[in-house]
């Protein structure tokens, strides 16, 4: 028998044999036939080979685009959420004349908190590398889950108003504490 490397890109992929039939080994130019056909067929599988990994690239490719876009949505939504409540309290401040002195200082404090929120998250989205390897660290804390409560509903109070709707608030009368990422649960 005779073998015919299977060659592509300087690499063999596999073999050829041929088999004598009656004892009479192939001519030169059956050898020279087998060798071509033996080239064409490497083609072939180097293109199948190519189609595909291309295929599981544009198949990977799909799904990093619909990561991207569902971590762009949540991105938007939490970028969203203190940048209404900064923008709420700034109009209320900035079109009612006679805000008692309290409520105006509340107001501030609102702004002010929302700002500090809105720049940790951003801070946790320019970390991108300890998010990509799961190493996002937890800013761990006591506070008041009452508090907490109590500051997200009058954050958004305003929301609420433009809409003429009513919010009611009800807590428990002793003070619940938690130790926990306090803007991770905002």
């Amino acid at each position: 028998f005779t073998v015919i490397p299977l060659v592509s890109q300087s690499k063999v992929m596999g073999v050829f044999c041929l088999t004598y039939i009656g004892g009479v080994p192939p001519s030169e130019r059956e050898i020279k036939v087998f060798t071509i056909v033996g080239s064409h067929i490497s083609s072939a599988v180097n293109n199948i080979r190519a189609y595909e990994a291309e295929k599981r690239a544009v198949a990977e490719m799909k799904e990093l685009d619909k990561l991207k876009d569902e971590f762009i949505s949540m991105v938007s939504h939490e970028i969203r959420t203190p940048l209404t409540s900064i923008k709420a309290f700034a109009e209320i401040l900035m079109n009612t004349e006679n805000i008692a002195e309290d409520k105006r200082k509340k107001y501030f404090s609102i702004i002010n908190s929302e700002s500090e929120r809105l720049t940790r998250l951003i801070n946790d989205m320019l970390d991108v590398a300890k998010i990509e390897s799961g190493e996002v660290e937890l800013a761990r804390s006591n506070f008041s889950l009452s508090g907490m409560i109590e500051e997200i509903v009058l954050s958004r109070r305003s929301l609420s108003d433009q809409k003429s709707q009513v919010v009611r608030m009800t807590l428990p009368p002793e003070k619940l504490s938690i130790n926990a990422d306090r803007d991770r649960l905002l």
